[in-house]
């Protein structure tokens, strides 16, 4: 019960920590002046992130394990959501979001497989659901918590300034 506990927990992080970065830090960029056109470059960041990590996780997870690995891409996460603010230099919020993209990419994917490799026939469907709605309620917590603290709330942003 712990590891589906677990598992559940690591897709709502990971919903929650996609949707509140990707809205953060756009809405902060903006609020600094840049262009949309570098916006969405940074934005783009995160999706080069998830298409190298897709590449090798297969062979990082035989390496270190899938609960090691999930750990690792949590905790990367957490280091890479704290640097945008100690590190308000923009070319580096690109490499960051790179790796944002690479832990996020560790987390979906090896939630899902755990998620998979917990069921039997009988409660996949179940442990789906439980696992699709826990990344759903993630992502909705993202804009909500947003819509609460509001942009000049966040520590990126007064940090960043």
């Amino acid at each position: 019960m712990l590891s589906r506990a677990a598992v559940i927990a690591t897709a709502m992080m990971f919903g929650l920590s996609y949707s509140l970065s990707a809205a953060l830090i756009a809405l902060d960029l903006a609020g600094q002046g840049h262009s949309e056109t570098l916006i969405g470059a940074n934005v783009a960041m995160h999706a080069v992130g998830v298409l190298l990590t897709a590449m090798i996780l297969p062979k990082i997870v035989a390496r270190l394990g899938l609960r090691r690995l999930v750990i690792l891409a949590l905790l990367l996460a957490a280091a890479v959501l704290v640097a945008f603010p100690a590190l308000p230099f923009l070319w580096l919020w690109f490499l960051l979001r790179v790796l944002l993209g690479a832990s996020s990419e560790v987390l979906f994917v090896l939630s899902e497989t755990w998620t998979n490799s917990l069921s039997t026939e009988e409660t996949r469907a179940r442990w789906m659901a439980t696992y699709t709605a826990a990344l759903s309620v993630g992502f909705a917590l993202g804009p909500i918590i947003l819509s609460l603290v509001g942009l000049r709330g966040s520590r990126l942003t007064l940090l960043a300034r």
